[in-house]
């Protein structure tokens, strides 16, 4: 487990969720280790953060996310997946100018 943080100004504890070379990398907060079956006999990795969005891209890399930027991975563009956004948010409807 990981923590990356500072005090500011007024002596606050801020978790830093900016550097992902840090220990908690870019995640502010990250656990790494491995979930274990009740029963003993299976385990899988497992991680998660307080600020999971930055440090996902070094898990999955065949998906990444932003606020409007996405990456697929080519492999899955061949498949059809290269189509994901459209701007039809309901803000931003389109106006016709006015000349």
């Amino acid at each position: 487990m990981a923590a990356d943080f500072l005090f500011d100004e007024e002596g606050e504890l801020q978790l830093i969720n900016r550097f992902a070379h840090a220990h908690a990398k870019g995640a502010g907060v990250l656990y790494e280790g491995r979930w274990r079956a009740a029963s003993g006999s299976k385990s899988r990795p497992v991680k998660w953060g307080a600020d999971f969005m930055r440090h996902a891209a070094y898990i999955n890399t065949d998906f990444q996310a932003g606020e409007r930027t996405w990456r697929i991975s080519p492999r899955y563009q061949k498949r059809g997946w290269a189509a994901f956004w459209q701007n039809d948010e309901w803000w931003a409807e389109p106006v016709a100018p006015r000349i």
